[in-house]
């Protein structure tokens, strides 16, 4: 499989934290080149999944619901 669609081994080595740094490093450099801003976003939903699997469901529920 090609690098762009496979599970690389140099990727698999990096935190979580690394591949983050390495994405705005990348986006930053690419925005100065392009003159664009570019941004990474996240679904709600994604964002709710993740903060399940975290276990901070219930303080997200507080906050939503004090904004309301």
């Amino acid at each position: 499989m090609g690098v762009f669609n496979s599970k690389h081994p140099d990727f698999s080595m990096k935190t979580d934290e690394q591949l983050w740094y390495e994405i705005s490093e990348n986006l930053t450099e690419l925005s100065r080149r392009d003159k664009v801003n570019y941004r990474v976003r996240a679904s709600k939903e994604s964002v709710i999944e993740k903060l399940k699997t975290l276990g901070l469901t219930s303080e997200i529920s507080i906050k939503t619901k004090e904004k309301n």
